[in-house]
């Protein structure tokens, strides 16, 4: 047996949610963080995050400052944060969670879990699908969300144009 007890062959990053906010994390979480990067590169164990990676904006991606946490496995809760966008590695969507009236309500979309499964892998694109094939409904599910994210990106990106120009306006 392993002799070593400070050796992990698997992480689950639980630390933060989707709702962490700010720059990079303060400590005791930084450490954490740190430690879990570290376990990664010079132990290989295997990094999986839940819903959305410790120290990532849900909306932006990661705010380590440099330290490029990036774990291997991102099992997404109910539906893809738009940080998914930036994630590299293999990605999971987990749970029929959300009632079709909620879905609908907000505009998400939610993968055709087979069978009963809770839970099904998602692959990146390799290049983002057009209105009209996201229309037609021909492609699979992970080139949808793809382009359902992009579109949610675009229009997060107009916003904050809009407010940075309505902040430029208020100072003149």
């Amino acid at each position: 047996g392993d002799d070593n007890k400070d050796h992990y062959d698997i992480i689950v990053d639980a630390i933060f949610g989707f709702s962490f906010r700010g720059t990079a994390p303060r400590e005791p979480f930084a450490t954490a963080i740190t430690h879990m990067i570290t376990m990664q590169s010079q132990q290989s164990s295997l990094l999986i995050s839940v819903d959305v990676p410790s120290s990532w904006n849900v909306d932006g991606g990661d705010m380590t400052e440099g330290l490029k946490f990036q774990p291997d496995v991102l099992v997404s809760l109910t539906a893809p944060k738009l940080s998914a966008k930036k994630f590299t590695g293999r990605h999971f969507v987990g749970g029929r969670f959300l009632p079709p009236g909620l879905a609908e309500k907000y505009g998400i979309r939610m993968p055709p879990y087979p069978g009963v499964s809770q839970v099904m892998e998602l692959s990146k694109p390799k290049e983002a699908p057009s209105k009209e094939e996201v229309d037609d409904g021909e492609m699979d599910w992970a080139l949808q969300y793809q382009a359902y994210l992009d579109e949610q990106e675009k229009e997060r990106d107009e916003s904050d144009t809009e407010d940075d120009e309505g902040k430029e306006k208020d100072t003149e």
